[in-house]
């Protein structure tokens, strides 16, 4: 009798405790959601506003292509770090997306750091020049993104 109760009310403090849990989880993920919104939503007009008033960005050529392709691999990234969150666990696993767009972030910021570099030297580097480093910016940065997943799950478990 007295320990049907013990466990009982153990068993209410642990459901107690996992519910608040969950609702912290919950309010992270709003929050999180909510802010990738704010800015993929900024990006958007901003953009949008750009291409209405035929404005011209103050940025070299050269510099312009590797902008765009990194504002779209941080924007792919953002909603793949929600989608993490969000996954239902009985859905395909989509597991490879984050680090591939980390990849493609990791890519595009060398492609525009070697875009700027060279504009800025006055000389345009070739496209032979830029796939190399740009190509192994891409795997170190999808290889270390799949590290720290599966680190991460491995240690939840």
């Amino acid at each position: 009798m007295i320990t049907e109760r013990v466990i009982r009310r153990r068993q209410q403090q642990r459901a107690g405790r996992l519910q608040r849990m969950e609702a912290d989880l919950y309010q992270r993920q709003e929050w999180f959601t909510r802010a990738q919104t704010m800015a993929i939503g900024v990006v958007g007009m901003v953009l949008t506003t750009v291409q209405t008033f035929d404005y011209r960005l103050p940025l070299p050529g050269p510099t312009q292509p590797p902008l765009i392709v990194l504002l779209g691999a941080v924007t792919l990234l953002l909603s793949s770090i929600v989608f993490r969150f969000r996954q239902p666990s009985h859905g395909p696993d989509l597991s490879w997306v984050e680090p591939v767009a980390a990849g493609c972030a990791g890519a595009a910021s060398v492609w525009l750091a070697i875009s700027w570099i060279s504009y800025s030297l006055g000389s345009l580097v070739s496209p032979a020049w830029t796939a190399g480093p740009a190509g192994g910016a891409f795997m170190l940065c999808a290889a270390g993104t799949a590290w720290f997943a599966r680190r991460r799950v491995t240690s939840a478990t």
